[in-house]
């Protein structure tokens, strides 16, 4: 809600992660995978299914209390998106 609030107060039309931002949120779910034992599991959660595909869970899997806290922190200041402002989207 608050990243919707800010856009809509800037006249902001997208957010897209930097790279930099993407990784950092991939090392944190990655790390938390690894002590799951869903990430264990021969499933399609984890691409199980697909001969050939890499596997891995892209899930956050501390639970919606945690993930609301990560998100809270990444509002401070909005530094790993990149935003777009409505203008631009009308012109295209």
């Amino acid at each position: 809600m608050a990243l919707m609030a800010h856009m809509d107060a800037n006249g902001l039309a997208t957010a897209e992660p930097t790279k930099t931002g993407k990784d950092r949120w991939m090392e944190i779910v990655v790390a938390l995978a690894e002590k799951s034992l869903l990430s264990k599991a021969q499933t399609w959660y984890v691409g199980a299914n697909v001969e050939g595909k890499s596997r891995g869970l892209t899930m956050f899997t501390r639970g919606f209390a945690k993930y609301g806290e990560h998100c809270a922190a990444a509002a401070d200041g909005y530094q790993e998106l990149i935003f777009e402002p409505v203008a631009e989207l009308v012109e295209s």
